[in-house]
């Protein structure tokens, strides 16, 4: 395995997400321009959508796995199937999901904390932002199937309509806070019916491939799909206590760690694109029954994310801080964003490395694994986190938390995420 082809499909596939990230920050940032609150409504929102993006992301990595074995074992022609039982499943799941955000959208309000005052506004977003949503769903199964064969330039392409028709549509037709519904949901109407066009004209899916579910759809979609689901849903009840613990520091602090968090999140989840990039040359190649190919894409992938990450650090530190100018026009917020970013940005190398490695063993068959090691890092921080806010009253407490768990979880974390897969590629990988 060549690092080359490594980096020809871990390279989109990481801009991919990195893509995705960026244009957040940016409707972030063009959302705290707004004034009048408009901020501090969309951070009280940001814990709910990790909800959301459970169910997407938790059936599209089923799906990319399903097709990047499929290609391994040469039968793409069983792609389409897989693709359209977990479509249907996609959409029940996410229906059940919207019913229950929209229906508890008061209570949801009261567990973070709003203020009485945006309470309406808060729902009313949240409410149009659950609706527009489902619109992803398929295009995010479109880019899988495109992840899965190896075609990352295409599905980057995918990603690059939806951000770019979302932040100029926020930038020029957005003249409040909601406005940004219609422009998110405009955006992925178009970014579905890109995807279909690009998968159907490749022969990837057909109408007639997609009605002949596969006998094991379920299973792939609960073997593969729930524990990637679940570290996401794992992540919105982090976000909301997150949220709740900056609180009692007042709205600015709120805003702020927002802001810093989305923009340490833009650049952390780019190590996503790259597991996943690196998974999916590790199922083919134990698919197609080469577990040294396999054994040497993982092994290969983590040199370069290594050397990726600690670039990444070495800028981030000396020109990330200048950042948090632009993501606020308050001077209270920018000043917690600051600080966040001077607390955080030298650990992004540590965290990016082990997402990458964590990544990996997710889509492998070791799930499981992947949540629990995650649930105990997030444990720690909030315990931790929480103590040093109530003790001192200032959230800066949280973020040093938060930042000494990084360096950990380089020294813990990443040795066990490697020994994870290297026991996968091993033996013999039960395959969909």
């Amino acid at each position: 395995m060549r690092y080359r082809r490594i980096a020809a499909l871990a390279v989109p596939m990481a801009l991919q997400t990195a893509l995705m990230l960026v244009g957040q920050v940016v409707v972030v940032a063009l959302i705290g321009r707004m004034g009048g609150g408009a901020l501090y409504v969309q951070a009280l929102y940001a814990p709910a959508e990790f909800l959301l993006v459970a169910v997407v992301n938790g059936f599209a990595v089923a799906l990319q796995v399903a097709t990047a074995r499929r290609v391994g074992a040469g039968e793409p022609g069983a792609v389409a199937g897989y693709y359209g039982g977990l479509l249907a499943l996609g959409v029940a799941t996410y229906a059940v999901l919207a019913a229950a955000l929209i229906a508890s959208a008061g209570a949801l309000g009261g567990l973070v904390d709003v203020a009485p005052a945006e309470a309406e506004r808060f729902r009313s977003f949240l409410v149009a932002m659950v609706l527009v949503g489902s619109f992803r769903l398929g295009g995010e199964l479109c880019s899988a199937v495109l992840r899965g064969v190896g075609r990352g330039a295409s599905a980057f392409g995918l990603t690059l309509t939806y951000v770019v028709l979302t932040t100029v549509g926020v930038a020029v037709f957005a003249s409040g806070l909601a406005g940004v519904p219609v422009v998110a949901g405009v955006a992925g109407a178009v970014e579905l019916a890109a995807g279909l066009w690009l998968v159907t004209r490749a022969g990837l899916v057909t109408w007639a491939g997609v009605r002949k579910w596969p006998e094991d759809v379920v299973r792939l979609a609960a073997g593969v799909g729930l524990p990637v689901a679940a570290t996401y849903v794992l992540l919105f009840v982090v976000n909301l206590l997150l949220v709740r613990i900056v609180a009692i520091d007042g709205p600015a602090a709120v805003a702020g760690f927002n802001a810093g968090y989305t923009l340490q999140t833009a650049v952390l989840v780019p190590a996503i694109g790259f597991g996943s990039a690196i998974a999916v040359l590790v199922n083919q190649g134990v698919a197609g029954g080469d577990r040294s190919v396999a054994a040497a894409a993982f092994r290969r992938g983590m040199v370069l994310a290594t050397a990726g990450y600690a670039v990444v650090t070495v800028v981030f530190v000396l020109y990330g801080v200048p950042l948090a100018d632009l993501m606020a026009a308050d001077p209270a917020v920018v000043a917690e964003v600051r600080d966040f970013l001077a607390i955080m940005g030298p650990t992004f190398g540590c965290n990016g490395l082990v997402l990458v490695a964590l990544t990996v063993v997710q889509q492998v068959g070791r799930g499981g694994a992947a949540v629990g090691l995650n649930l105990a890092y997030f444990v720690l921080v909030i315990v931790i986190g929480w103590l040093a806010v109530a003790d001192s009253g200032d959230a800066r407490g949280l973020v040093v938390t938060m930042a000494v768990m990084g360096y950990a979880s380089a020294v813990v974390g990443l040795p066990a995420s490697v020994w994870l897969v290297r026991k996968v590629i091993r033996p013999a990988l039960v395959t969909v």
